[in-house]
């Protein structure tokens, strides 16, 4: 699953980040619109999580709502959100390593 979720943010925001650090030159200006980008990344991601769960949760019988309140933590979104959030960042690190990402040179 995280390496669906990667492959789909190298494909739709890929092109938008290199785009970026094209656009923007300056070292202190090109990390402060990498984390800027990376904090709206992490904020469509925390917002997808959630509309998962407020789909299952509306599909599913009442008592099965009740029922899952009481093993599942009330964080639970943010965990979720943590966890692929910190699976991304790592493959990312990798393929930037391996030199997949960003193969022309920064």
């Amino acid at each position: 699953m995280g390496a669906a979720i990667i492959g789909f943010m190298r494909v739709f925001f890929g092109p938008l980040l290199v785009t970026l650090f094209k656009v923007v030159k300056f070292g202190a200006l090109r990390k402060v619109a990498g984390w800027a980008a990376l904090t709206a990344l992490i904020a469509g991601l925390y917002a997808a999580v959630n509309v998962v769960i407020l789909g299952i949760s509306f599909v599913m019988p009442h008592y099965l709502v009740v029922g899952a309140s009481w093993f599942i933590p009330d964080n639970f979104d943010e965990c979720v959100t943590a966890y692929l959030t910190g699976t991304t960042l790592i493959s990312l690190y990798r393929w930037q390593r391996e030199g997949i990402l960003f193969a022309g040179g920064r």
